[in-house]
């Protein structure tokens, strides 16, 4: 709506998923993807795992949408929420814990998603991105272990692509280590520069 007809895109999880989908259409200067989602073909054994991965999280979703503000936010939930999205929880502000938990708890199309990701599409062929890509992913991921769901991402991306391990951190690398993240964006970014023009 705002005419843009290409940016650049910073991704985390099913974000950077829907970045290299952007990227395949022609709309992504550049593509950071962050620990991405979709490193599996469909249907797959590991498309299954994760798939029931997130659904196990449904029932925890389900309570804590019934449990009252102040249990929502309690010592033990915030630890919790950490311990999956982040490998040094004491880095991670309460602010930004309890952002989460709203996040995951609100969001109206988390249960539709959960159902519809055995059926999605697995990403295409990546060998063929024109966009700059830098592959961000993370050494402590429980999430999307890299052991399990990076190799397509690291097999198939561009020889031009970067791709690196940010150290210490876990799926949601802004939580613990923000500026860590956002230089690597921006370096990102700019390396490109001779690709930004006026929109």
């Amino acid at each position: 709506m705002v005419g843009w007809r290409t940016c650049h895109i910073a991704g985390n999880s099913l974000g950077a998923w829907v970045g290299f989908e952007l990227a395949r259409r022609g709309r992504a200067r550049t593509l950071t993807a962050i620990a991405p989602a979709g490193g599996w073909h469909s249907p797959s054994l590991l498309q299954m795992w994760v798939a029931m991965k997130f659904a196990s999280l449904v029932p925890v979703v389900e309570i804590g949408k019934r449990l009252p503000g102040f249990l929502r936010s309690s010592a033990p939930a915030r630890q919790f929420t950490a311990l999956i999205l982040s490998k040094n929880t004491g880095a991670v502000s309460r602010h930004a814990v309890e952002e989460a938990i709203t996040a995951a708890l609100e969001c109206p199309a988390l249960l539709p998603f959960l159902a519809s990701s055995l059926r999605a599409p697995a990403l295409e062929d990546l060998s063929t991105l024109p966009t700059p890509v830098r592959l961000l992913l993370c050494e402590h991921d429980r999430v999307i272990p890299n052991r399990l769901y990076a190799r397509r991402f690291l097999d198939e991306l561009p020889d031009s692509a970067d791709r690196i391990l940010v150290h210490g951190v876990g799926h949601v690398p802004m939580l613990e280590a923000p500026d860590r993240i956002a230089t690597l964006i921006a370096e990102h970014v700019y390396a490109s520069r001779t690709r930004l023009r006026a929109v």
